[in-house]
């Protein structure tokens, strides 16, 4: 990755490592170094005290395993989401199942003579009035085809 170096003369590494060269930058070293420190720092502003938070360090090992826990805990989560949402559809479903089943029964409370009829002859108690229903209800017949 890195481009091959190109290899210097003997001319160059003599220039390179030349003494009077050496010389200049240590010159130039030392000027800097005695530069007064005071013209390169900033003064001094006096800043309101800010409230460092400092916690105790952890270990690598100990927020490794804290992350862990938390996406454990983050499938376990979403699992149980993913649960309650498939049995609040199923619970719709068997709500509306229910609605329709009562909306037909509903519909069904008026009984017609007939199965009154059939309903009184299953109990053996009913026979009687069945019979006086009956007579009645041939007498009223006779009596409207008459008139």
């Amino acid at each position: 990755m890195d481009p091959k170096k190109k290899k210097l003369s003997r001319e160059e590494l003599l220039q390179k490592n030349d003494p009077e060269k050496r010389e200049k930058e240590k010159s130039k070293y030392q000027k800097k170094k005695e530069k007064d420190p005071e013209e390169d720092t900033l003064p001094m502003i006096p800043a309101t005290p800010v409230p460092v938070h400092i916690s105790p360090a952890s270990s690598p090992a100990v927020s490794s395993t804290s992350l862990q826990q938390r996406r454990k805990e983050a499938t376990k989560r979403q699992q149980k989401n993913n649960k309650i949402a498939r049995l609040e559809k199923k619970l719709e479903k068997y709500k509306k199942r229910l609605s329709r089943f009562n909306s037909k029964n509903k519909k069904i409370v008026e009984d017609t003579p007939k199965t009154k009829i059939l309903k009184m002859l299953e109990e053996p108690d009913q026979r009687k009035e069945v019979v006086k229903n009956a007579l009645f209800g041939d007498v009223i017949r006779k009596q409207l085809k008459e008139n």
